[in-house]
């Protein structure tokens, strides 16, 4: 059975006070499932999925998921080469940040180059060849001696090179038309040592033996688009070229034990040493719908990184140039992508909407809906949509599940309209056609610019429409729909965040100030009236006054959260607000209050918490704690007040994934708190959850169950009240494990009280309350 190693780990985080018991224990919930690039090292298989690190051990079967708190320097992986001779990976990520991996998985960060970076890293091609690794990057050279662990050189060109080698003890590199070579014992530094070759584009080198072999994208004479050859007589100075292969572009190589791999994104070329014009060409098969790398093992097998339909082996039929798959297969691991614009919590149920809106469309993301639930992710149906409905399925901007059914759920999207699933399969598309939402282009089924879906109390669906004249819509129960003319926000740009409070009043952000249009936030009131629209009531702002006051100016509104005190948090382009009183919104002298920090140096002065700092992101938790995500500045956790800010984490000095936080959810059940960042998904557990007042056996959840043996995380026990005694037994009476709920919850990591993993079998949770007056049982199978 295959064996998963996803590791978290305690990484301490600076912070101005953790006595409110944050914990600073991290863990990553990263996308291991869109398949890129593998390369082989001995036993194991080490495959890019859409930025991350894994590996696969085909001896044992062991799939390990890597993260930062394995050592790596940056989050999103571009390249990766393998040197046999050094027994080293090389892993470049986009950020320009360089690691190298050994045998035993440890990490040396290689800072030099990504700190000597002026401009955005632009990196091209990664080559291994023997004790050196060689990264071109516009107009750099980078060279890296595996052995020492160090650089050899940056070296500055005056060309923009894609590719680089070694060849004969040369070093190779092209460039834009434009091919040069410098012997590796001569000062690469000098620009006279380089000796200008030939006028010709090569786009990737791969040695074979004593040749040298590359992708040639020429159109005129005489070197023609193709495979050619260059042989380099010991001693000699000038090369001998021959062209292998006519017309066919290959836009990558790898090398193997057998020669080497060529190929594009619908044919490859496969070069066998000693037999190199007996080339072997194979067209993509139509059940393979993308590959994006073509790898061939030491056993002769090929492995196909084919996106989301995993890293698969095949064996190849030389006779009839086809590929057969031998059944073997990767298959993907976590969330589905590293997408996170949008979460939100429904009972223990986390939602992710993977787009944003952007009214340009220069963002433009797969059709993206995630859950995780019992410490397992999921996705909803994505394949057929697009076919069923004749649009491209992108860029999902928020996610709602039905109150009253936890099966059904609908999905705003930034272009059309929403879209209505049950059991996570598509059900239909709400449009023009069938619902009162509208088309910024009337009859152009593109441009429904539909975002912050939210229920009310009484299962009335709540949404805004950009771009038209009645933004505001709700959907009744019997599937009825309404629409309010609203002139603050008529054709408003970017409405995106929806809050709906305990009286039903509609709460909505505005993100984006235009010509037309002053970013804010409206609260609309129909006073329970919803099908009589003379007695309803709103009110825009996009400014005002403070308590003390002073002049506001809100900017962009990027996030709502409702406290456990009915306070309404507002974070915004400039800053973060509170409405102490959300009766007070409609009248003439409301004022923000902006809560201030006592600067504790004497002066007796204070300062407004997080004046000027972009807030994009707020939640609260079980302790009526604030978590607030900043623009670039990271996470803010404070006290209920706000008053105090209890910690201050940032990617340099935590386990976050980034500084900039796209959304933030608290499951108060057991206290995780979920980061969503550009770079993707991480959480802590916070202590602060919601015990239940009495010890009732129907409020016991026990997660995951069974644990399988890949399982190498905390079994989570939630419902209990708080301090409640949990005894971990096994069926033979023995226990193995005592400990007490903090908060109503209670994790187990699968261990006996000396910390080994306990067997397999049945186990028992003897769970009693604080002062031992009432018990309850719970059972878990450990595989």
């Amino acid at each position: 059975m295959r064996r998963i190693v996803f590791l978290t780990a305690m990484l301490v985080a600076f912070a101005c006070n953790l006595s409110a018991q944050i914990e600073n224990n991290w863990s990553f919930h990263l996308s291991y499932q869109d398949y890129r690039q593998p390369v082989f090292a001995g036993d194991k298989i080490y495959c890019i999925t859409a930025g991350t690190l894994m590996s696969y051990s085909r001896e044992d079967e062991e799939v390990r998921l890597y993260n930062a708190n394995d050592g790596m320097s940056g989050n999103t992986v571009a390249m990766m080469g393998y040197s046999e001779e050094e027994k080293t990976i090389v892993i470049v990520y986009e950020d320009g940040n360089i690691d190298l991996l050994d045998e035993d998985d440890n990490f040396t960060q290689l800072s030099q180059f990504r700190n000597s970076l002026s401009t955005t890293f632009n990196g091209k091609r990664l080559h291994v060849s023997g004790q050196y690794a060689l990264l071109t990057s516009q107009n750099q050279l980078v060279i890296i001696d595996l052995r020492k662990k160090e650089f050899k050189g940056i070296y500055a060109t005056e060309y923009d090179l894609y590719c680089a080698t070694i060849f004969k003890n040369e070093v190779w590199a092209a460039g834009d038309n434009i091919l040069i070579r410098c012997p590796l014992t001569k000062n690469l530094r000098d620009k006279d040592e380089w000796a200008l070759t030939e006028k010709i584009y090569v786009d990737n080198f791969v040695p074979i033996g004593d040749k040298l072999y590359c992708n040639i994208r020429n159109m005129q004479y005489p070197y023609y688009t193709g495979i050619w050859e260059f042989t380099l007589p010991d001693g000699d100075t000038m090369f001998t070229p021959r062209l292998v292969y006519f017309r066919p572009y290959y836009t990558a190589s790898t090398a193997d034990a057998y020669g080497a791999v060529m190929f594009n994104a619908n044919q490859i070329c496969i070069l066998n040493e000693g037999d190199i014009d007996n080339y072997i060409v194979v067209d993509r098969p139509a059940d393979i719908s993308a590959w994006y790398s073509v790898t061939r093992d030491t056993d002769g097998t090929y492995w196909i990184a084919e996106g989301y339909n995993g890293l698969r082996q095949y064996t190849l039929d030389p006779a009839t140039h086809t590929f057969t798959p031998t059944g073997r297969a990767l298959l993907g691991y976590g969330a589905r992508r590293n997408y996170a614009w949008f979460m939100r919590y429904a009972g223990d149920r986390l939602l992710v909407a993977g787009g944003r809106l952007d009214p340009y469309s220069r963002d433009v993301r797969e059709g993206t809906i995630m859950y995780y639930e019992n410490n397992e992710w999921g996705s909803f149906q994505e394949a057929g949509i697009s076919d069923a409905t004749g649009l491209v399925y992108r860029n999902i901007t928020s996610i709602v599940q039905d109150p009253s059914d936890a099966s059904h759920h609908f999905a705003s999207s930034a272009g059309q309209g929403i879209y209505e699933f049950r059991n996570y399969e598509f059900v239909r598309l709400l449009n023009e056609s069938n619902s009162a939402l509208q088309s910024i282009i009337a009859g152009n089924p593109n441009y429904l610019r539909i975002d912050g879906v939210n229920f009310d109390s009484n299962g009335n669906l709540w949404c805004v429409n950009n771009g038209v004249e009645r933004p505001l819509k709700v959907m009744k129960p019997d599937g009825n729909w309404l629409d309010f003319y609203v002139e603050p926000i008529d054709a408003a740009p970017t409405l995106e965040k929806t809050l709906i409070d305990s009286k039903n009043r509609v709460w909505v952000a505005s993100r984006r100030t235009v010509n037309y249009h002053d970013a804010g936030l409206l609260c609309y009131n129909t006073n329970g009236t919803l099908d009589n629209d003379a007695d309803d009531e709103y009110r825009y702002r996009s400014g005002g006054y403070n308590q003390d006051d002073r002049t506001v100016e809100l900017g962009g509104v990027y996030a709502l959260a409702l406290d456990k005190d009915e306070r309404l948090w507002v974070g915004t382009e400039s800053g973060l607000y509170v409405v102490d009183n959300l009766d007070d919104w409609f009248q003439s002298d409301f004022r923000f209050t902006q809560v201030k920090i006592a600067r504790n140096d004497g002066t007796n002065l204070a300062d407004y918490l997080m004046a000027g700092t972009t807030v994009t992101a707020l939640a609260v938790d079980g302790a009526n704690r604030k978590w607030i995500g900043t623009l670039d500045n990271g996470l803010y956790v404070t006290s209920a007040d706000g008053k105090e800010i209890l910690a201050h984490f940032t990617s340099s000095d935590s386990g976050l994934l980034s500084d900039y936080i796209n959304s933030i959810a608290v499951n108060e059940n057991d206290g995780t708190i979920m980061i969503g960042t550009d770079a993707g998904i991480c959480s802590l557990t916070s202590a602060a959850a919601n015990p239940y007042p009495e010890l009732q056996k129907d409020n016991i959840r026990v997660y995951p169950n069974p644990v399988r043996p890949e399982f190498s995380g905390e079994v989570t026990i939630t419902g209990m009240t708080d301090g409640a005694e949990v005894k971990v037994v096994t069926a033979g009476g023995k226990a193995v494990y005592v400990g007490r709920a903090n908060s109503g919850n209670f994790k187990w990591n699968v261990c006996n009280q000396n910390g080994e993993r306990v067997g397999s079998g049945v186990y028992y949770f003897y769970i009693s309350t604080a002062d031992a007056k009432k018990g309850a049982v719970a059972k878990i199978i450990v595989i």
